[in-house]
Parts: C-alpha cells; sequence; structure tokens
C-alpha cells in the first residue's frame, strides 16, 4: 500500500504506543504536524515531526480520505469494497497492511 521511501530522520515506535494503538474502536489519522496531498490518484504523506515522507497508491489514497475523520477497521474495509469491487477478505489485507505502516509511524491515534 504504501510505496514511499523515509527521508534520513527513521521514527522509531515504543512498545506502549504500538498497544495502544491496536485497538479496534474509532482511529483517524493524527492531525499534529502531518501533512498530505492527493495528486493523480496517489497521496503523497509528510510526518514533519519526523521529516519522513510516504507515498501510497489509488487504495491508500481512498483510506487516507476516510480517515480524516474518525473510522473503524471494518468501515475501511468496507470503503475499498466500495470503491473497487474487491472482495472483503482481499480489503481487509489491505487495510491491515496500510494502518501497520501509519501504527509504524505514529500516524494514527485513537478516539478511546
Amino acid at each position: 500500500m504504501i510505496t514511499g521511501s523515509a527521508c534520513s530522520c527513521v521514527v522509531s515506535s515504543t512498545l506502549e504506543f504500538a498497544q495502544q494503538l491496536t485497538f479496534g474502536g474509532p482511529m483517524r489519522l493524527r492531525t499534529d504536524g502531518v501533512t498530505w496531498r492527493e495528486i493523480d490518484g496517489e497521496t503523497v504523506i509528510l510526518d514533519l515531526a519526523s521529516s519522513t515522507y510516504l507515498k501510497t497508491n489509488e487504495s491508500g489514497s481512498v483510506l487516507m480520505r476516510m480517515l480524516t475523520d474518525e473510522r473503524t477497521e471494518t468501515e475501511l474495509v468496507d470503503g475499498l469494497v466500495d470503491e473497487f469491487g474487491i472482495e472483503s477478505d482481499q480489503a481487509r489485507t489491505d487495510v491491515e497492511s496500510f494502518l501497520g505502516m501509519l501504527r509504524e509511524r505514529e500516524l494514527l491515534e485513537s478516539s478511546g
């Protein structure tokens, strides 16, 4: 899902933070210090705090738009199924992979 590369600064996750974000409840893209732009169906995400950038494909762009509001993992899966007409198992795999990359870079926040 995320096909970009990081700048020289690498974000490291703490175990506590990773455990906090392994939730099934609503989540959203972190707004503090994160900016992103969609260009021709792809999205470029810049984490200003860590000087990290990522580039997503079209399905990642759909998920990014959805994550501007609080969403559950199920809602994200349904969004990919609706947008691309793919099987829910494939959509779930894609969502889990995408969320894993965002969590690893501490780009998500939980409402709970």
